[in-house]
C-alpha cells in the first residue's frame, strides 16, 4: 500500500519540493523501477522538463542496517547507469534503524528531522526518516508535509482519529489518498472475482462433457477427437484459472485495474 501511495501525484509534489524546491512541483512522474538488479520494492520519480533535476528513490524499509544500505547502494549505481544522472534518495525506516547506521549519520541542516546517510560519491544525497527523526517535530500545530507522510507511514493507525495529529490536512490527504486506493482495489478485485468464477464454469462445461463422452462404450475416433478437444479446451481455460489466480495475489495493477500481459495471452488465445 505504501508504493501506491507514494505514487500519488500529491504526494510526489510534497517529497520533490522538499528535495528539490518550487522548481520541481509538477514536474515528476513515476518512473521504471526495474532493471538489473530488479528491485519492484522501490520508488522512483523522473522528469523528462529538465536535465538539471535528478532522479529521485524512495525506500520504505522495516529494518535500516547496514546490509541494506548496501542493497540500496547498489540499486542506486544501477540507477544512475539507467538515467545518466546521479539520484536523491528518501529511506522512510518503519521499524527500527541500526545503532551503526544512526552513528555514521548527521542531522540535515535544512530539514532537521532528517538524518544525512553518507552519499558522496554515489548518490546526491541520501536522506532518512523515521519516527525516532520526526518526533520532536510532532508538536508543533502545523506539521512539515515531510513529517506528516514519515508520522503516516510509521505509525500505521488505520482509522484517522486513533492517528496522532489527525487534524493535521497532510494527515487527512493522507487518508483520503488511502481510501481511494482502497476504493480502486476492491473494485479491480470484485471484476477479477467475476472473471475468476466465469473461467471457473467454463472450465467445468468443457470437463463435464468429456466425462460424458468418455461413458460410451462404443466410442469411435469422431467421440474420441471431441473429447480430445474438449480436454485441450479444458486445460486451457485451468491455465487461464491459475492465471487468473496468480494474479488476483501479486500481480495485477490495482491502481490502473489492467490484467498483466502474461495473463492476457491466455484471454487473447
Amino acid at each position: 500500500m505504501s508504493k501506491w501511495i507514494l505514487m500519488n501525484p500529491e504526494i510526489i509534489n510534497i517529497i520533490v519540493k522538499t528535495v528539490v524546491g518550487l522548481e520541481a512541483f509538477d514536474q515528476y512522474l513515476p518512473g521504471r523501477t526495474e532493471w538489473k538488479p530488479a528491485k519492484r520494492s522501490y520508488a522512483v520519480y523522473t522528469t523528462n522538463k529538465s536535465k538539471a533535476l535528478p532522479p529521485i528513490i524512495i525506500k520504505v524499509q522495516n529494518t535500516v542496517e547496514e546490509r541494506f544500505i548496501c542493497r540500496l547502494n547498489e540499486y542506486c549505481l544501477n540507477a544512475t547507469t539507467e538515467f545518466h544522472k546521479k539520484p536523491v534518495v528518501f529511506v522512510f525506516s518503519i521499524k527500527s534503524t541500526n545503532k551503526e547506521v544512526v552513528s555514521n549519520t548527521r542531522a540535515s541542516k535544512v530539514h532537521p528531522f532528517m538524518l544525512c546517510i553518507p552519499s558522496y560519491p554515489w548518490v546526491i544525497d541520501c536522506l532518512l526518516l523515521s519516527d525516532n527523526t520526526i518526533q520532536q517535530f510532532t508538536q508543533e500545530k502545523h506539521l512539515h508535509p515531510m513529517v506528516a507522510l514519515t508520522s503516516f507511514l510509521t505509525k500505521q493507525k488505520q482509522p484517522l482519529r486513533e492517528c496522532p495529529n489527525n487534524d493535521d490536512p497532510t494527515i487527512r490527504m493522507l487518508y483520503r489518498i488511502t481510501m481511494t486506493i482502497y476504493e480502486i482495489q476492491g473494485s479491480t478485485l470484485n471484476r477479477l472475482s467475476n472473471d475468476f468464477h466465469c473461467v471457473c464454469d467454463e472450465s467445468m462445461t468443457y470437463m463435464n462433457e468429456v466425462v460424458e463422452v468418455s461413458k460410451n462404450d462404443g466410442i469411435d475416433d469422431l467421440l474420441r477427437k471431441r473429447a480430445m478437444d474438449c480436454l485441450e479446451e479444458g486445460t486451457k481455460v485451468q491455465a487461464l484459472n491459475f492465471a487468473l489466480i496468480s494474479c488476483s495475489c501479486n500481480n495485477i495493477d490495482t491502481i490502473s485495474g489492467t490484467i498483466p500481459r502474461s495473463v492476457m495471452q491466455f484471454i487473447e488465445k
